[in-house]
């Protein structure tokens, strides 16, 4: 007798509610078909609200669902419609509503939901081709369509609120948003950031009691106008004030202590605390120990010779005649790393600024961004976040680190990815397909191509040549020459 461990299942509630079940699917080579029936129940009138258990007949209804192996596929629904039992009641007929989807939609909730969640990070037409590799079938019209028809659903109760500016054209055109914050999604969005649009919705809003808002003075005098008694919260700013920025002067003239002496410190891109810099130290106290070891071996010798004393401790002989004439003032300038002159950079600059604001006491980020203020300041800003990070660990030992990564999450705004030009061009000259991609550039390399053709191109003008090279037709060559010579992307 053979004990069944594993049982088969009919149990569809991770995909239906219990009033409907699958009855039968067909799956060809790129879509995939679910059939679906309804159950026998009783359903509430949408007019009135009174249960109904009168059948009047069945439709069909057919939507496209979220993927199956990333097979295009689609629900195939068999429904009721239902005799309102109030006879006072203006509906005479209805349908049931179902759990997956809405009334007159072909597409699923699922799918819509899928659908906006990825054109959240890439354009229309880059969302309709990547869901078309995954098996869904949606124009970038379609896609607009389904925004245009997001609603945004005010509550007059509310009692906390954010507020905040956004932009829907950066540098022209803003609003004001407005967020409950009790789940922080969206209420009203507002035109402008003027203020005056706020007061009118505060007014119909009396019970509004707390507001998390920016420093925007437009803002405060509006809450404060029309709910003198609200609680106020101002959020931090990210970056000091333009008007701050510009009160300090600081040039790059040498620092100098109180008697007027130039100060010496370091002011080279290193990190003294690296492995590579304690390996260093440890070479160094070693060739320290090695020269008086020297020296004293020497000294103790009746009639020392510079060949002993090579053959010995394993050195070239004048290296044995350098060692031995050091000083002792030499052999302890050994424990200290060489002060090498530093090599020319740009950002040569505005190293003595760094040290200097650092002397005064001023704080990493107020550093920071008072050097991004400055109109002549070109360099990155990883490299000034590295420098400040570096100039204050070696040469002032009690100071708060720099964080950088911190400091690069304040200048972008939250949600941006940076890509850089030669991730980018690593990525579109990989020809071998079992080299590992970057995944994020994979993520919005639909959205770059469509914002720059020229990437493309440059793709494309690099594996063609890449496949001639491969090749071993060489009249190829002309022909390659003389399709892209011309190129803009040559000059």
């Amino acid at each position: 007798m053979i004990r069944l461990k594993y049982f088969p299942t009919q149990d569809y509630s991770f995909l239906l509610d219990e009033n409907h079940f699958v009855y039968d699917h067909i799956e060809t080579e790129d879509s995939l078909h679910i059939y679906i029936k309804s159950k026998e129940h009783s359903c509430a009138c949408p007019v009135c609200g009174k249960m109904s258990s009168t059948f009047h007949a069945t439709y069909k209804r057919k939507f496209q669902d979220t993927p199956i192996h990333c097979k295009q596929t689609f629900l195939h629904v068999n429904v009721y419609k239902y005799d309102c039992e109030n006879p006072e009641c203006d509906c005479k007929v209805f349908m049931e509503d179902l759990p997956f989807a809405k009334p007159s939609q072909v597409r699923t909730d699922a799918l819509n939901t899928l659908i906006l969640a990825t054109s959240m990070f890439l354009s229309n037409e880059g969302v309709s081709k990547v869901l078309s590799l995954l098996g869904v079938q949606v124009s970038n019209d379609t896609i607009q369509r389904l925004y245009d028809r997001i609603e945004f659903i005010d509550d007059p109760d509310v009692e906390e609120i954010g507020i905040d500016d956004v932009a829907i054209r950066k540098g022209q055109t803003y609003a004001t948003a407005i967020y409950d914050l009790r789940d922080h999604h969206l209420i009203a969005l507002l035109d402008g950031r003027d203020g005056g649009p706020l007061k009118e919705w505060l007014k119909s809003h009396d019970k509004v009691r707390l507001v998390a808002r920016d420093r925007a003075s437009a803002y405060a005098c509006a809450i404060s106008e029309i709910l003198p008694d609200c609680v106020q919260v101002a959020v931090k700013e990210k970056a000091p004030e333009n008007s701050f920025l510009e009160s300090p002067h600081y040039d790059n003239t040498p620092p100098v202590d109180s008697g007027g002496n130039a100060v010496a410190y370091d002011n080279k891109k290193h990190d003294l605390n690296s492995a590579q810099y304690r390996h260093q130290e440890e070479a160094r106290k070693k060739k320290q120990q090695l020269i008086r070891d020297i020296q004293d071996y020497w000294n103790g010798q009746e009639k020392p010779r510079i060949k002993n004393v090579a053959e010995t401790f394993g050195i070239a002989p004048p290296t044995a005649k350098k060692y031995i004439s050091m000083t002792k003032e030499d052999i302890d300038s050994l424990g200290h790393p060489a002060d090498y002159k530093k090599r020319e950079s740009s950002m040569n600059v505005w190293l003595n600024v760094i040290y200097k604001m650092m002397l005064d006491g001023c704080g990493n980020e107020t550093i920071y961004f008072y050097i991004k203020h400055q109109h002549n300041y070109k360099e990155s800003d990883k490299k000034l976040a590295k420098y400040i990070y570096l100039i204050g660990k070696n040469n002032f030992p009690n100071r708060p680190l720099f964080n950088a990564k911190t400091t690069m999450e304040w200048v972008l705004p939250p949600g941006v990815t940076v890509i850089s030009r030669m991730d980018l061009l690593k990525y579109i000259l990989t020809c071998n397909p079992k080299t590992k991609r970057d995944p994020v550039i994979g993520e919005y390399i639909g959205q770059i191509k469509s914002l720059y053709p020229a990437v493309e191109k440059v793709e494309t003008m690099f594996k063609e040549f890449h496949s001639l090279l491969m090749g071993n037709n060489e009249e190829k060559l002309d022909e390659y020459l003389e399709k892209y010579g011309t190129s803009e992307l040559v000059y």
